[in-house]
């Protein structure tokens, strides 16, 4: 009896225990089918935080137009230099080319006279003069008031008299002088107040370089000298 029980003992006790192994093989065989989970992943659009920024005023900057400036004179070129005085050929009269030299005495007087002096100087503007810029106006007048003050250097020598001297003569770009000559024909003056003129225009010399407004590489100027000796 004793042997029977520990028989059925010991059975007993090996079908626990395949029973327990059976079922923990089918726990782990279970396991190992189960799918594995699927992780999902949702992406949330961020919205970039809007950055205020202080105003800056900003300075109003006027434009100013500039007003045309007028049309400068209209000056042909001389293709030659022997063209440059080919209109007055039969009335100019080289005074510096005379078998004679006129004695000159130089003297240095103010340029500005009353109108109760015996002699004056004056060198008016042309009336044949059309051209209407203001820098060529001003150019002008600036040559003709150089010129007047070297004329009035003679002013008292014993030949001075009335008479007015014509003078034609071309100016380069740079103020220098590059040819004078007295327009014999148009002239009223004795050999001494043409002499007078020709020196005043090359002592004058150089004159200022001509204005921005003025692009010509060189100008024909034409002016006259009027001598008054009140008696």
């Amino acid at each position: 009896m004793n042997i029977s029980l520990f028989q059925f003992a010991l059975v007993l006790s090996l079908a626990v225990h395949v029973l327990v192994f059976s079922a923990l093989s089918l726990k782990r065989t279970k396991e190992r089918r189960k799918p594995p989970k699927q992780i999902e992943i949702t992406y949330q659009k961020i919205q970039p935080k809007k950055v205020i920024r202080p105003e800056v005023k900003r300075k109003q900057t006027k434009i100013f137009r500039e007003e045309p400036l007028p049309k400068p004179p209209k000056v042909t070129p001389f293709k030659d230099t022997k063209d440059k005085f080919m209109g007055f050929q039969q009335s100019i009269k080289d005074i510096s080319k005379l078998p004679e030299k006129i004695p000159l005495e130089k003297k240095r007087i103010s340029p500005i006279k009353t109108k109760d002096m015996a002699r004056s100087i004056e060198v008016p503007l042309l009336k044949s003069e059309k051209i209407t810029n203001p820098q060529y106006l001003s150019y002008n007048q600036s040559i003709r008031q150089k010129i007047r003050e070297q004329a009035y250097r003679y002013v008292d020598h014993p030949k001075f008299e009335t008479g007015e001297v014509y003078l034609t003569f071309i100016i380069k770009r740079t103020g220098q002088l590059e040819d004078v000559q007295v327009l014999d024909g148009r002239s009223q003056a004795n050999d001494y107040l043409k002499e007078i003129g020709l020196r005043s225009v090359r002592e004058a010399a150089p004159f200022s370089p001509f204005p921005a407004n003025l692009p010509y590489p060189e100008l024909t100027f034409n002016v006259v000298i009027s001598f008054t000796l009140q008696k």
